[in-house]
């Protein structure tokens, strides 16, 4: 029969174990610059106890940090927390190198070593004992290893750390050894950023699509409690901003900076960092009440950042994706105030294409105007799909002169060559510099901030990042510079511009009429 007081530990053990906050707060840490040790409860910050919850409850997380805030003592807290609360597990840490991995392993003895001492019953490492694992007499296993080109090949793992994962010098390789267990298992990435390019930013640049399973965590430098504005300013000026930005980001889009020849200057991005807050959207207010047609998932991707004016047109900018295969670039919309070149939306998700061209139809009703889709690969089908539903469409003559293009029907949409490309971007580049266009989006700064020049190429975003909410935004400048949409016909009139418009125009025996001057339109164009 049990003493009553091997029950109250018994107790006690089995309640910390519900949970890695909970088994946190029976666990000390050392203070390395002081040597002190440090019962964790005493330095658990709120958000702490929020992380450690998080990896509890997802399987796939991605989490992008500032330096110096505590994660790694957080996750051999995990690691610790799992071998005990599940038997027989395995748990594969990664690290950029050797010393690394010895090291954390280091720090998950010096927690089983300070377990309270009702425990040590309970939970007593056995064999294997070595620098880099640890072996529980419950089962379970906890290995660290460094990034190397084979490491972890032949394992299997039901929870997998990679720690500092952006500088692992192995890292697609690691992915592959252990993705096979992780479809079953867990996989958590941490890291501070080291540029783009590299499978951490694509992992986390793709968890904010909500593309690949993953759950985004960031964790700015103002998270810790003892830093303040006072703090950041002498950061200032001990680096220089790449690396201010890189280290101790304030947001997750300074984070991923890149030290090439950015297509996009620091001071246009800075000029529009004023970001707003996109509207509450439950419940519907009563002008966007047409959302409601649209799936949960869709209407959780919308950023709308103002409601539909009356009398007021827009332009609308598509860059579509087929939605289908794996690694698939999303599809990105920008909506754009026709009038004062404010961004009033911005979409962008991984889905089907013909989903895709319903949300558009949606939001061409509740904000009207002119439509400019990439035709590109699924754009074709996209723009097929919007003709039948009687989307006004942008197309080709709406730039450049009318008598130029009067031989030949125009081509609706906007095909992206290497010259047409540079083309749009450069009109965008310009009017973002200038402040004509008035961007809202963070992420859609984040997409500049990282975007690349190229010699002789056209630019692009870097390995691991997207560009299609550049392209998107590009094209719903496009459009407002094309022409000042204004919503509706006048007296059963073509839209003017319209294919429609279009074909009755050339039609007419004098195409040396400017239809665009007189009051019998309602659209006027916009000169530049």
């Amino acid at each position: 029969m049990q003493k009553p007081s091997s029950r109250r530990s018994l107790t006690n053990l089995s309640e910390a174990l519900s949970g890695p906050a909970e088994f946190a707060k029976h666990l000390r840490i050392i203070d390395e610059a002081t040597g002190r040790h440090i019962p964790l409860k005493e330095k658990m910050w709120d958000w702490q106890y929020e992380f450690l919850q998080t990896l509890a409850t997802s399987k796939k997380v991605v989490c992008l940090k500032a330096r110096q805030i505590g994660i790694s003592w957080l996750l051999m807290v995990y690691a610790f927390w799992c071998s005990q609360r599940y038997p027989g597990s395995r748990v594969l840490i990664f690290s950029k190198r050797l010393e690394d991995a010895v090291h954390l392993m280091e720090r998950l003895k010096f927690l089983y070593q300070h377990i309270p001492r009702a425990w040590t019953g309970y939970m007593q490492i056995t064999s294997p004992d070595t620098r880099q694992t640890v072996g529980f007499a419950n089962g379970s296993q906890i290995t660290a290893l460094p990034s190397t080109p084979d490491a972890g090949r032949g394992r299997t793992a039901a929870i997998v750390i990679a720690d500092e994962h952006a500088f692992h010098p192995y890292a697609e390789s690691n992915w592959s050894s252990v993705e096979p267990a992780v479809e079953r298992g867990s996989f958590i990435a941490v890291s501070t950023a080291n540029g783009t390019g590299n499978l951490f930013s694509q992992l986390y640049g793709d968890a904010k699509t909500d593309s690949n399973g993953f759950i985004p965590v960031f964790l700015p430098w103002g998270i810790h409690p003892e830093r303040d504005d006072d703090w950041y300013e002498k950061k200032k000026k001990e680096l220089p901003v790449w690396q201010l930005h890189q280290e101790y980001p304030g947001h997750e889009n300074e984070a991923f900076v890149q030290s090439g020849d950015p297509y996009f200057d620091e001071r246009c991005c800075k000029l529009h960092s004023e970001f707003q807050t996109p509207l509450e959207l439950d419940p519907l207010p009563a002008s966007l009440a047409q959302l409601a047609s649209l799936p949960g998932s869709i209407q959780s991707s919308l950023k709308v950042y103002c409601e539909p004016e009356d009398g007021v047109g827009y332009s609308i900018g598509v860059d579509p994706a087929s939605g289908m295969g794996r690694g698939n670039d999303p599809s990105a919309i920008c909506i754009t105030n026709a009038e004062t070149g404010h961004q009033v939306l911005e979409y962008s998700q991984v889905r089907p294409y013909d989903e895709v061209s319903f949300l558009i139809k949606t939001l061409s009703d509740i904000y009207p105007g002119i439509t400019i889709v990439e035709r590109n690969g699924v754009g074709a089908a996209v723009i097929k799909t919007l003709q039948s539903s009687g989307v006004p469409l942008w197309h080709e003559a709406m730039i450049g002169s009318l008598k130029q293009t009067a031989t030949k029907r125009p081509s609706v949409g906007y095909s992206t060559q290497v010259a047409s490309k540079m083309y749009l971007l450069a009109l965008f580049e310009e009017a973002a510099r200038q402040g004509w266009f008035k961007l809202a989006s963070e992420d859609l700064i984040g997409e500049m901030r990282t975007y690349e020049r190229r010699e002789g190429k056209t630019p692009q975003a870097p390995k691991g990042s997207h560009d299609d909410r550049i392209m998107a935004a590009a094209l719903s400048w496009l459009a407002k510079a094309s022409v000042s949409p204004r919503p509706g016909r006048d007296g059963g009139k073509p839209i003017p511009w319209s294919l429609e418009w279009w074909d009755k125009t050339m039609s007419q025996e004098n195409n040396d009429i400017d239809p665009l001057l007189g009051n019998d339109f309602l659209w006027t164009r916009v000169e530049r």
